[in-house]
């Protein structure tokens, strides 16, 4: 009645002992031999097997057919039974068709993702399946199929709508090693080392970013901050997903500097002032130096604390604190016309900060216009006849298509040559000759007239006067008449006087 491996047998006597044999049910049909040592002696023995049972994996699921929508997740439950008199000891596969072949197919138990089950003989274990069609997964039936050892299972995913083209949300937060929100960090997302998008987070620290369907790297960077990477972060149709908050490292010395306007455009002859400020966001205080590089010959530069007249080179500014400057460009006299490129240089302990500047100096446009004389005094029947000067006094600009005109009274005629100047250059003058000719039958007096000089940039406008005065036949004729309105006074006064 007990197992036994040794045996002692005295002199002459002899011992029975039974041999049990327990083939498994799946032995297979057939004759099997076993051999029986005992010291130097042995025996042979035959089991025939004339019928086996069969017994293979079990594996099912209560709902092997699912309906969803492309970019939707199903859940297969799993359970396998295995009916053996062995340990079942294998790999959990799934073979998918067409589309479903390039599909997110996982096994997972107990929380994690598994590829190996071992089953004791007569037990069962319960994995899921999980399914992750893409977002533009196309519409009808997939087929998978489940294997483990001997067994299997088929399982299907019906895709009731796609949605191919519909972008998924990353969403994240950032905050610092305090906890504090840190707003304005730059995320962007890389594909195959190619950048897709970015965008800044909030003042709460937060993003959310639309993305199409596909695996990313995604990269956070803030000034005064150490870069961070989230790598083949998987984003999916109409879904959310949220990689948490993250936590950057704030720099032991790092600046942000601002610049309200880099591009300026002045008029040549002024001073143009650049608005600048340095804010201290690493972790320790810090002496900033101030320097400008790449101006052109002649040009000098000061940086001032905003609000005075105090030239700095350098500023102290304390951890998390600001200090504003104003950046004056002095170019010297009669700069020529063009577009200057320059740079501000912040320098920290451990970083350089450059910040592109330009200036555009365009010229001043400016226009004199003078008479040779702006009285000019002529007899009734007479023609006035001067000269206008037309001067361009501005700088760098040339005045094109001048023109003079006269608005002068009905009847009166004005001849100007030449009529029109195609240009004038800066410090040239061209001269127009004038000529007014009053009507023959003019009253004399003074008469005001408006001349107007129009170029396609400025137009100016002089007054000048021509005054008309009697002929000298008429002068005579008036005394004659004088003369003999006397004489005939005389004439009547000694005739008749007495009387």
């Amino acid at each position: 009645g007990r197992n036994i491996h040794k045996i002692s047998i005295p002199p002459g006597e002899s011992r029975p002992v039974n041999v049990i044999v327990e083939p498994p049910g799946d032995a297979p049909i057939g004759e099997h031999r076993i051999n029986v040592t005992f010291g130097d002696g042995s025996v042979t023995l035959f089991v025939s097997i004339i019928e086996t049972e069969v017994r293979i994996i079990d594996i099912r699921s209560d709902f092997p057919d699912q309906m969803i929508e492309a970019g939707d997740t199903a859940t297969f439950s799993i359970t396998i039974t295995n009916p053996k008199t062995t340990t079942a000891d294998h790999r959990i596969q799934h073979t998918a068709f067409g589309e479903a072949a390039n599909w997110d197919i996982r096994f997972e138990a107990a929380g994690r993702n598994i590829h190996r089950i071992s089953i004791p003989p007569g037990e069962s274990r319960t994995v899921d399946l999980i399914v992750e069609p893409p977002g533009d997964a196309p519409i009808g039936e997939h087929r998978i199929d489940v294997s483990f050892g001997d067994g299997s299972v088929a399982l299907s995913v019906y895709i009731t709508e796609t949605h191919e083209g519909k972008p998924g949300t990353l969403r994240l937060t950032t905050v610092n090693r305090d906890g504090d929100k840190v707003r304005g960090a730059i995320v962007s997302a890389y594909m195959n080392g190619e950048q897709i998008s970015q965008i800044r987070t909030t003042a709460a620290g937060l993003l959310s970013m639309d993305l199409e369907e596909a695996i990313y790297d995604i990269k956070i960077e803030r000034a005064g901050y150490e870069i961070r990477w989230e790598r083949d972060v998987r984003i999916r149709v109409r879904r959310d997903t949220d990689i948490g908050i993250i936590v950057l490292e704030r720099k032991s010395f790092a600046a942000e500097v601002r610049v309200d306007v880099p591009s300026k455009t002045i008029t040549a002859g002024t001073r143009p002032v650049f608005a600048i400020t340095i804010e201290n966001i690493g972790e320790f205080e810090d002496t900033f130096k101030l320097r400008v590089a790449g101006l052109p010959h002649g040009w000098h530069a000061r940086y001032m604390v905003r609000g005075t007249e105090v030239e700095v080179t350098e500023v102290f500014i304390r951890s998390g604190e600001s200090k504003d400057l104003d950046l004056e460009i002095i170019p010297p006299h009669g700069i020529g016309i063009g577009e200057y490129n320059f740079a501000s240089v912040i320098e920290s302990s451990a970083l350089v900060y450059d910040e592109a500047l330009s200036l555009s100096i365009r010229g001043t446009i400016d226009m004199l216009v003078g008479f040779d004389r702006l009285r000019v005094e002529i007899t009734r029947g007479g023609t006035a006849s001067f000269e206008v000067t037309v001067r361009n006094h501005g700088r760098g600009i040339s005045l094109t298509d001048v023109r003079p005109d006269v608005s002068a009274p009905e009847g009166w005629h004005v001849e100007i040559t030449p009529r029109t100047v195609t240009r004038i250059v800066p410090g040239e003058r061209k001269v127009f000759n004038v000529v007014v000719i009053p009507p023959a039958d003019i009253v004399a007096g003074e008469y005001r007239l408006r001349m107007t000089v129009g170029s396609d940039q400025i137009e100016e406008e002089v007054e000048f006067r021509v005054i008309v005065v009697e002929g000298p036949f008429l002068a005579l004729l008036g005394v004659a008449i004088l003369i003999m309105v006397a004489i005939g006074l005389w004439v009547i006064f000694r005739k008749f006087g007495r009387r």
